[in-house]
């Protein structure tokens, strides 16, 4: 990542986003607390911090139901440990400057205009994003009947 990082600035890009996932297969308190330090460390302006949500009809979810190990589903940490990663980003990144707006993280001064005109309170932006959300959900079970989405 910080190599990545490196070379799109190198390119003149800075104005960077990345985003972390808690709650994924295999990751611990000290896994996460390693992904952030190394966010923190790399100066991004934006932080996208999301919390795994699992679909019951997914494969993944199907096999937590089952109680089962493919797709890794027994190291899939339970939504209370979850919670705690995201909380713990949430002051992390706080306490290193990154402030959190609605639903991102961002340094002061570079809090995202694209992303606030969705999130903005309106007719428009409820009807757009209810939409969005409507369109999304109907290709991701299309494309999982069609086994191309786990």
């Amino acid at each position: 990542m910080i190599d990545d990082i490196a070379r799109l600035r190198a390119a003149g890009i800075e104005n960077i986003n990345i985003d972390l996932i808690a709650g994924l297969p295999h990751q611990t308190l000290e896994s996460w607390n390693l992904s952030l330090s190394h966010v923190i460390d790399s100066g991004v302006p934006h932080v996208s911090v999301y919390m795994l949500e699992i679909d019951e009809d997914s494969r993944l979810g199907r096999e937590l139901i089952a109680g089962g190990t493919r797709y890794h589903a027994h190291f899939v940490p339970d939504e209370d440990v979850t919670a705690d990663l995201y909380e713990i980003a949430c002051e992390r990144l706080d306490n290193a400057g990154v402030r959190h707006t609605k639903f991102k993280f961002a340094r002061t001064g570079h809090e995202s205009r694209h992303n606030l005109k969705y999130w903005h309170v309106s007719p428009i932006s409820i009807r757009s994003r209810c939409a969005f959300h409507a369109a999304s959900q109907s290709w991701m079970k299309a494309e999982n009947q069609k086994g191309g989405v786990p």
